[in-house]
C-alpha cells in the first residue's frame, strides 16, 4: 500500500513538472514574442512617410476621391503651366466626387482592384487628408490585425498556444510585412482577410453551426472585394475540404459550396466589371506577360523565398544575394517537410493547399505561357504566410524537445531569424525607396535635383506608360513653389522666360525633337534614363 502511494506521489510529481515545464517555456516564449512584438510596431509606426509616395500609391487616392486619370489627362496635360496644388487637387476628395465615383474610377480604369479598400481610405481621407503618412496610416493600423489573426488560425490549426506566439513573433519582424504595413495599398487588408477566413473555416468545419458557416461567408465576401486574387484563397480552401472529406458528398461539402456559391454570387457585379472591361483588363496587365528567360524567373524565385525573413541585396548579378538565402530556403523547405511527417493530414494539407495553390497557379502560367507572375512578391501572399506557419510550428517541436541538442538548435534558429528580420528592417527603416517601390525607383533623386533648383520648371510629357502616376509621385517630393508644364505630343511646349531652370522628365521623343531642333533648346541627362535639363 505503501509502494503504490508512493509511486503514485512520484507520478504526479513527474507530470507536475512536466506541465510546469511547458507552462515556463510558452511564458518565456510569449516574453521573447512580447519583445519582438515591440520591435515589429516600432518599425511598422517609425519613418513612415520616409520612403517616397511611389507610382502605385497614388492611384489609392486618385480612386478613392473619385477621378480617373483619363479626367486628370484632359484636365491638365493640355500645356498651360501649373503648381503641385493643381496636380494635388485629383488626390483629395471634392464634393463634386461621391463614394460611386471611387467604385465608377475603378470599374473603368483599375478592374483588378476590387472597391473595398478604397472605399475605406475614402471614408479615412475624409477625417485625416491625403498626405502620405495619413493614407499609409491606415494600412499600418490594418496590419496590426494580422497577429490576433494568425494567433487564432494556429490554434484552429495547430491547437497550440506556442506555435501561435512564435508565429505572432514571426509576422511581427518580417520585412515583408513591415515594407507592406507601410504600402498604402491594400496588401495589408488582403493579408488579414487570407488569415481571418482560413480561422474561420477551420472553426466551421470544426464546429459545423449556422453562424460559423455565415462568418466563413462574410470573410470571403469582404476578401473577394479586397483582392482579385483571392479567388485563389477560396480555391485552396476549395481543395482543401474536398481533400479532407475525400471528395465525398458530406454535410460539410454541401455546407462549404453553398457557402461558396452565395459568396461567388455576391461578387458576381465586380465579375460583371471584369468581363465587360475585359481588354482593357489585360492591356493593363500586359507586363505581366513579358518574355523572359528562366534565368530572371529562378533568381526572383531565391530572392522571394527569403523575403518572409530575410532582406539584404548586394546586386542582380552579385551571387551573395541568392546565397544569404539559401539558408532561408533551407528553412522553409525543411519545415514543410518535417510539417508533412510529423501532423495529420488535415493540418499539413491546409497549409500546402493555401501555399500551393497560388504558387503552382503563377508557376504554371510563367513556365508554359510565359510571364512573370510568379516573380511579383506582393501576389505571393498565400505563399509566404503558409511557410511561416510551417516554420512556426517547427520552431515550437526545435524548442520543446527533450532533446538538448534539439532545443540548441531551435534557440539558435529562433535567434537568427529574430537577427535577420530586425537587421532587415533597420536597413530599410532609412532608406526613401525600396525593392517594394517597383516603377521609377530613382524618383527622389530626381525630386532631389529638382528642388536644388531656386525657381524650376518641370515638362512632362504624356505618352510615357508611367508618367502620370510619376507626376502625382513627385507632387508629394517636390518644394512647393515648383511649376509644372504636363503636355500631349500634339502640341509644342511654351516656355516662358523667368525660370532658374527647366527640366524634362522622362520626355517623348517628340517633345524631345520640338525642343532641340524647332525651339534650340541644348539639352542634358540629370538622371540617368529619367531627368534631363534643358538651356540655350
Amino acid at each position: 500500500m505503501n509502494i503504490s502511494n508512493s509511486q503514485d506521489l512520484q507520478d504526479k510529481t513527474w507530470v507536475g513538472e512536466v506541465t510546469r515545464g511547458y507552462q515556463l517555456r510558452l511564458a518565456l516564449a510569449a516574453l521573447v514574442v512580447a519583445v519582438v512584438l515591440f520591435a515589429g510596431l516600432f518599425f511598422r509606426f517609425t519613418n513612415i512617410d520616409k520612403k517616397f509616395f511611389w507610382h502605385d500609391e497614388t492611384y489609392t487616392p486618385l480612386r478613392a476621391a473619385g477621378f480617373t486619370g483619363a479626367e486628370v489627362i484632359d484636365r491638365l496635360f493640355d500645356g498651360h503651366e501649373i503648381g503641385i496644388q493643381d496636380i494635388q487637387q485629383f488626390l483629395q476628395l471634392s464634393p463634386e466626387k461621391g463614394p460611386t465615383d471611387t467604385i465608377a474610377s475603378l470599374a473603368a480604369e483599375d478592374q483588378e482592384h476590387p472597391p473595398l479598400y478604397f472605399l475605406l481610405v475614402r471614408i479615412w481621407m475624409g477625417f485625416f487628408g491625403n498626405s502620405s503618412s495619413a493614407l499609409r496610416m491606415l494600412s499600418v493600423l490594418i496590419s496590426l490585425f494580422v497577429f490576433p489573426c494568425i494567433f487564432w488560425l494556429c490554434i484552429e490549426l495547430f491547437g497550440s498556444r506556442l506555435v501561435a506566439w512564435i508565429a505572432v513573433g514571426l509576422v511581427s519582424i518580417s520585412p515583408f510585412y513591415v515594407l507592406y504595413a507601410q504600402e498604402a495599398r491594400q496588401y495589408s487588408l488582403w493579408t488579414v482577410m487570407i488569415l481571418l477566413s482560413s480561422a474561420l473555416l477551420l472553426r466551421a468545419m470544426r464546429l459545423p453551426g449556422l453562424m460559423n458557416w455565415v462568418l466563413y461567408m462574410t470573410a470571403v465576401i469582404l476578401g473577394l472585394y479586397t483582392h482579385l486574387f483571392f479567388v485563389l484563397v477560396v480555391a485552396a480552401h476549395g481543395l482543401y475540404v474536398l481533400v479532407i472529406e475525400r471528395l465525398r458528398p458530406t454535410r460539410l461539402i454541401i455546407s462549404y459550396s453553398i457557402v461558396t456559391g452565395i459568396s461567388l454570387l455576391a461578387f458576381l457585379p465586380w465579375i460583371i466589371v471584369d468581363i465587360t472591361n475585359y481588354q482593357r483588363l489585360v492591356s493593363t496587365n500586359s507586363w505581366a506577360e513579358a518574355a523572359v528567360g528562366f534565368d530572371y524567373l529562378w533568381r526572383y524565385w531565391v530572392v522571394n523565398t527569403g523575403y518572409s525573413i530575410l532582406d539584404v541585396d548586394f546586386g542582380w548579378d552579385n551571387p551573395w544575394t541568392y546565397l544569404a538565402r539559401v539558408p532561408v530556403i533551407i528553412l522553409v523547405g525543411y519545415s514543410l517537410y518535417y510539417l508533412y511527417r510529423h501532423t495529420p493530414k488535415r493540418t499539413w494539407f491546409f497549409v500546402i493547399s493555401l501555399a500551393g495553390v497560388t504558387a503552382g497557379v503563377f508557376l504554371a502560367q510563367d513556365l508554359f505561357t510565359g510571364g512573370v507572375r510568379s516573380t511579383v512578391t506582393r501576389y505571393l501572399v498565400p505563399c509566404i504566410i503558409g511557410s511561416q506557419l510551417a516554420v512556426a510550428y517547427t520552431l515550437s517541436k526545435l524548442l520543446g524537445s527533450a532533446s538538448l541538442l534539439r532545443k540548441r538548435i531551435g534557440q539558435s534558429v529562433a535567434l537568427a531569424i529574430v537577427l535577420a528580420g530586425i537587421g532587415s528592417c533597420v536597413l530599410s527603416l532609412q532608406s526613401t525607396t525600396w525593392w517594394t517601390k517597383v516603377v521609377s525607383p530613382e524618383l527622389p533623386l530626381a525630386a532631389g535635383a529638382i528642388n536644388q533648383s531656386d525657381h524650376p520648371l518641370v515638362i512632362v510629357s504624356n505618352p510615357w506608360p508611367t508618367n502620370l502616376g510619376d507626376t502625382f509621385s513627385l507632387s508629394y517630393l517636390l518644394n512647393s513653389g515648383v511649376r509644372f508644364e504636363l503636355v500631349q505630343d500634339s502640341f509644342a511646349p511654351t516656355i516662358r522666360d523667368g525660370f532658374s531652370d527647366i527640366f524634362l522628365y522622362n520626355p517623348s521623343e517628340t517633345l524631345w525633337y520640338q525642343l532641340e531642333t524647332d525651339q534650340g533648346y541644348k539639352i542634358e541627362e540629370v538622371v540617368p534614363n529619367m531627368l534631363w535639363r534643358a538651356s540655350k
